[in-house]
């Protein structure tokens, strides 16, 4: 076939440029049907070191507002930035016609995608809440193992790590705002901070004491399982990261956060006995999240996705997508359950 009549690749845009967004990038590059990538960063400094390191493979836009003028072919946007204004930015995406990723976690943002539901439905596009990891691949480690019981009625995330700057700093933010949950069929609140639990991660990272957060994840687990009793998120937390949380952060977050782990507990039944089904995962959080919403992306321009707002756990493709996401070096174990 000719490059004259050959099919034109289909772009994707990624809008911020830390962490999380550097490497959806580099995923998406390394991926055998590699779309066409840009990327579009508020920070000079951040455009002039990608364009060292991505050479031709990427465009890479500076735009100090975090937006810039994209190629007709993207089809597919991924918002890697500041969770602020990211539904605005979705909902001028999907008027122009493109798919939505985010890697955001921030409650009201997620509350604020999911309600596009309708708009993105009825024009058969997709906006993808939370791809990161976590939310994201633990939602991906829910909806896998709800597949081993019958029905499921309660989910349970601990998460440890962060992925970057941002993360950190949302990571922070979550343990200091109020959050809710999901018990019986209502939102209640709860302090962040509290809910003391010992959470077994896969080793090293082992036993960690887990407090209530505020994030988004609750909303998409509640979103992709019906009739779902109970959903809850917990963060580790070391007993330093409790001393500094009334007190401001005076040393800035990290490059890239350091191993982070996943435990996700499914509670359910299968044939008439009460289940509990425990999938894990230990990987440095940004790399994890940026192959997740990679993956989240190229599921999008195959339409494998369903049109509307949902997490990943709604996709009903766990399967498919943690064996590609293995592919990429993210393992998962199986945990006790009972």
């Amino acid at each position: 076939m000719t490059d004259r009549h050959r099919p034109a690749r289909p772009g994707v845009a990624v809008l911020g440029a830390g962490v999380v967004g550097a490497r959806v990038a580099r995923e998406l590059i390394s991926s055998p049907d590699a779309p066409l990538v840009t990327i579009v960063s508020s920070r000079a400094d951040r455009v002039r070191a990608l364009r060292e390191a991505f050479g031709a493979d990427a465009v890479v836009l500076h735009s100090a507002a975090g937006h810039a003028a994209l190629p007709g072919s993207v089809r597919v946007v991924v918002l890697a930035g500041e969770p602020e204004g990211q539904a605005g930015v979705a909902r001028h995406h999907l008027q122009l016609g493109r798919h939505v990723v985010s890697s955001a976690d921030v409650p009201e943002t997620v509350a604020e995608l999911l309600d596009l539901h309708d708009e993105a439905r009825a024009a058969a596009l997709s906006v993808v809440a939370g791809a990161a990891f976590s939310p994201g691949l633990s939602c991906l480690l829910a909806a896998h193992a709800a597949l081993g019981l019958d029905t499921v009625d309660e989910v349970h995330v601990a998460r440890h790590g962060a992925g970057g700057p941002l993360c950190a700093r949302e990571r922070l933010r979550s343990m200091r705002a109020t959050t809710k949950e999901w018990r019986d069929g209502a939102w209640v609140a709860a302090s962040s901070g509290s809910g003391r639990e010992l959470c077994w991660f896969p080793d090293p990272v082992g036993p960690r004491d887990c407090y209530r957060v505020a994030t988004g994840e609750a909303l998409l687990l509640v979103d992709a399982f019906a009739g779902l009793h109970r959903a809850t998120v917990r963060m580790a937390m070391s007993r330093r990261d409790r001393l500094m949380l009334p007190l401001p952060i005076l040393l800035p977050a990290p490059p890239e956060g350091g191993v982070g782990a996943l435990r996700v507990e499914v509670r359910g039944s299968r044939d008439g006995a009460r289940r509990t089904e425990v999938l894990g995962c230990l990987d440095r959080p940004g790399m994890a999240a940026g192959a997740v919403a990679a993956e989240a992306t190229l599921g999008l321009l195959r339409g494998e996705a369903p049109a509307g707002a949902h997490g990943l756990a709604a996709w009903g493709r766990s399967t498919e997508l943690l064996a590609a996401l293995r592919v990429r070096g993210v393992r998962v174990a199986t945990l006790d359950g009972e």
